[in-house]
């Protein structure tokens, strides 16, 4: 008896079998497909099938035969002998994925429906949220930079470094996150559009510049969060990151980016953010773009690569998958601190204002 899997796309106008003549044709995209039903079965007298469904993010590149079977991807014929290993090994990565959300959802449900988002009514409310959600916006994109200097070779000479599909990933997100075009088309980081947008609105930028600018001459993250006045919960949320990039472990650091910066944002601050730009286009511009490119770049295409590079770095490890759920849950408690601090400090500046 012999393991028998075949592998069927579904597509607009019915079914097609993903055999090897029709990948190579290049006739199939990534929006022509729905899905991908890979079955497996056993012939003789004890039969047995197993069914694996993968969304049509996780298809191979156009002309392209995919051989990697940590994603579930081989020709799946009649010589494939020991594809149901395969495509048992890549369901259990997508178990353990699954898990993970199913683990951190009401968390996350905690964080999109944090009071914070109701609290801000005005250009004020605005930029305090602004004040702390920059230290958030800048550390992303030391986790980014982390990631790429262990998954990839960024010395010389050059020699090629770990799984090339994972350095194709995390090359792919940061150019989209560390040259990204602004309003005017000129290429700039995600935290540089952000420092655009607020200085658009009238935010106070001089705690994040200081605290960079201080870093970058001192090396001492302590020295730059007290020159700069840091807030105390910002301050939790840059250290939590910054032990995370000191591990060392690029499994955490790509399970903190995937699960723990994946889009957070509500609708009902996107709407609030629509509404306060159609009575101040002139001030919250720089901020609505800045959003609907996050949503855009970062939300569905960025979250099903890094979703990809972190069942990579997994792999079989269950100690691996373990250590990133816990830090996974860390991460988004203590963005759940850094959005009670700016809370509290709206909420502060509205009592002022009643008592004034």
């Amino acid at each position: 008896m012999q393991w028998n899997s075949i592998c069927v796309a579904t597509v607009p106008n019915g079914f097609q079998q993903m055999d090897e003549e029709w990948i190579q044709s290049g006739i199939f995209s990534d929006n022509s497909i729905q899905s991908v039903d890979c079955l497996s079965y056993l012939r003789g007298p004890k039969s047995a099938f197993n069914v694996n469904r993968f969304p049509p993010s996780f298809l191979p590149e156009k002309n392209q035969v995919a051989t990697n079977g940590a994603k579930g991807f081989q020709l799946f014929d009649e010589r494939l002998c020991k594809c149901n290993v395969v495509i048992t090994k890549s369901n259990k990565m997508n178990q353990e994925i699954e898990q993970i959300r199913a683990r951190i959802e009401p968390l996350r449900q905690q964080i999109i429906q944090h009071k914070v988002y109701a609290s801000i009514q005005d250009i004020d409310d605005l930029k305090i949220f602004m004040q702390y959600h920059i230290y958030a916006v800048w550390d992303f994109m030391s986790l980014l930079k982390s990631l790429q200097n262990n998954l990839t070779c960024v010395s010389v000479p050059w020699f090629p470094k770990g799984d090339a599909d994972t350095r194709f990933l995390i090359n792919e997100i940061v150019v989209g996150e560390e040259s990204d075009v602004d309003l005017h088309g000129v290429r700039k980081s995600h935290f540089e559009l952000y420092l655009d947008a607020m200085k658009q609105c009238g935010a106070d930028t001089s705690q994040i510049e200081t605290f960079t600018a201080t870093l970058q001459k001192t090396g001492d993250f302590q020295l730059a969060f007290d020159a700069s006045n840091t807030p105390s919960e910002a301050r939790s949320f840059v250290d939590f990151t910054f032990q995370v990039i000191g591990s060392q472990k690029d499994y955490l650091q790509s399970a903190i980016f995937t699960f723990g910066r994946e889009d957070l944002i509500p609708g009902m601050f996107i709407a609030m953010v629509n509404d306060i730009h159609s009575h101040f286009p002139d001030s919250v511009a720089a901020f609505k773009y800045y959003l609907e490119r996050h949503i855009e770049v970062d939300g569905d295409h960025h979250s099903h690569l890094a979703l990809q590079m972190t069942a990579n770095l997994c792999g079989q490890n269950e100690s691996y998958w373990a250590e990133v759920e816990a830090a996974t849950i860390e991460s988004l408690q203590k963005r759940m601190l850094l959005w009670d601090g700016a809370l509290a400090q709206i909420t502060r500046r509205k009592a002022a204002a009643i008592h004034a």
